[in-house]
């Protein structure tokens, strides 16, 4: 992956709009993880040095939870976040543009 947005973006949307125009999801309507492993699936290799994961829920060996708004006893029993796609690289720091 790129140290520049819009290049990682540009290649996501590109994905996304090929997504968009498989027959075949059009045709079949299927849930969401099967349009999130569909999407996966044009994505990858497009990322060099970098996994793509679906529904990756660690942070090293702490399940992620969604902080945003949320005291310490809410984020405790709250439950943990699953993105349904991820693009990072395992036991990495660098895994978000706020990290570099």
């Amino acid at each position: 992956m790129t140290g520049d947005p819009k290049v990682t973006l540009g290649i996501f949307a590109s994905a996304v709009r090929e997504l968009l125009r498989d027959d075949e999801l059009a045709y079949a309507d299927p849930a969401e993880r099967a349009v999130v492993a569909r999407l996966a699936d044009f994505l990858r290799g497009k990322y060099e040095g970098w996994s793509l994961d679906l529904e990756w829920n660690r942070c090293e060996d702490v399940v992620k939870r969604l902080r945003c708004g949320l005291s310490e006893d809410e984020l405790v029993r709250e439950g943990a976040i699953v993105p349904d796609l991820i693009v990072h690289r395992v036991g990495k720091k660098e895994n978000s543009w706020s990290s570099r």
